[in-house]
């Protein structure tokens, strides 16, 4: 599908993507299938060439010209088998059962977008990338003599032992590893934050200079960034943005998304001159598709409300009618923590922990969710209960899982 953009070809109007339908086909929870074209040939019992001849005709193919007549014929015959290849397993694919010609359509046109969107890439601004770039280790020292008021850094390295004195000094509940050091990765410290907001600037602090490359970033010629989408890779059928794999092993951080990198990097994003670029994100998204798919209409109105998480406050009677994010921001914080909690399946204790209450604090929090999104709950049972009998679960546009004892 990239190909076309790039070769200036208009994208056909209907595709059916054989890798995106064979993804939706062996997707599950219990277990990974590589999703290659030889994996899936070989799952529908197509005959191809082998992994050793197709790797050797790619590598023959990025060494670059000039390709003798040998050199070319091999090319050729390798390009042919994936064309003969890909048909039969189109034909293959369609004759499942239940194979549904709507929503592979749908998801097709998904796999259009995508072309264009690693073709266009990211514009950013290259001069102040490469200022930053120049500039990186000065400009991290001065960071973390702006930012790190708590003691952690020694140098540019954040030390765990700092930081463990400084959790007991502020009797702070943390998570922790199973060596009983805390646990300092992303999402707990964005968790955490939300708890204790004072870090803040510290987890933004630890997520710029933890493993960051500055020099690794890159934009093309045209002053754009790309990277591979990957989309439908993960269970739920999310994006995966490829990651350099060589820098990653080495705990740096993937700089080959923009949308990876710290969120104050975001800067580096800019149009061209005489373009307009609009950087949108969807507000509380999963609250909505929620209240939508259960049909909650107290959950659809305190959507609407533009807060949802104060509009459950406010139903539930722990915050007067005309209270803000200004006047009771520490009380909407936990019922915030409440709604995200319980759509990730959350419990009464762990709901606890998060939030730095006793766990029958918790409690009350989820009955009063219980209690005001009633509609909610009930649609989350039914869901539940449909998945375990069934031993299946699909979204409204097919995208399947294979539910098993031990799915979450």
């Amino acid at each position: 599908m990239g190909v076309s953009p790039v070769l200036n070809w208009p994208l056909p109007f209907n595709v059916i993507d054989t890798f995106v339908e064979y993804r939706c086909l062996t997707n599950h929870s219990y277990a990974r299938r590589g999703a290659s074209l030889l994996d899936a040939c070989k799952a529908f019992g197509i005959d191809t060439i082998s992994k050793v001849e197709k790797d050797a005709a790619r590598d023959l193919i990025l060494a670059g010209a000039p390709y003798s007549e040998e050199d070319q014929e091999y090319i050729m015959s390798y390009c042919e088998s994936d064309v003969l290849e890909t048909a039969e397993l189109f034909k293959r694919t369609i004759t499942v059962p239940d194979f549904d010609v709507p929503t592979s359509l749908f998801r097709g046109e998904y796999m259009k977008y995508v072309a264009e969107i690693e073709y266009y890439g990211i514009p950013i601004d290259a001069d102040l990338l490469h200022e930053l770039q120049d500039n990186w280790e000065k400009i991290k020292f001065k960071l973390i003599k702006n930012i790190d008021n708590f003691g952690i850094y020694e140098g540019t390295s954040f030390k765990i032992n700092n930081f463990e004195r400084f959790i007991q000094v502020n009797n702070w509940m943390w998570p922790r590893t199973e060596t009983g050091l805390p646990k300092i990765d992303k999402e707990t410290f964005k968790e955490m934050a939300e708890i204790h907001p004072e870090i803040g600037p510290l987890k933004e602090l630890k997520a710029l200079i933890g493993g960051l490359n500055f020099k690794s970033i890159i934009a093309g010629s045209d002053g754009s960034s790309r990277t591979l989408i990957s989309p439908f890779w993960t269970k739920t059928g999310r994006n995966t943005p490829k990651d350099d794999e060589e820098k990653k092993s080495r705990g740096e951080l993937r700089v080959r998304f923009m949308f990876g990198l710290p969120a104050c990097l975001r800067s580096l994003i800019k149009p061209a001159e005489g373009k307009v670029l609009a950087y949108i994100d969807y507000a509380q998204q999963e609250f909505f598709i929620a209240a939508v798919l259960s049909n909650d209409l107290n959950m659809i109105g305190a959507y609407k409300s533009g807060d949802p998480y104060l509009a459950f406050a406010k139903l539930a009677g722990a915050v007067p009618a005309d209270a803000t994010k200004e006047t009771h921001g520490s009380v909407r914080q936990l019922f915030k923590s409440c709604v995200l909690g319980v759509q990730y399946g959350l419990g009464a204790e762990s709901l606890g922990f998060k939030i730095g209450k006793p766990t029958p604090y918790a409690k009350e929090l989820l009955s009063h969710h219980k209690r005001v999104f009633k509609n909610y709950w009930r649609w989350v049972d039914i869901i539940w209960t449909q998945a375990c009998l069934m031993k299946r679960i699909e979204t409204c546009y097919k995208w399947r899982m294979i539910v098993s004892g031990s799915t979450n």
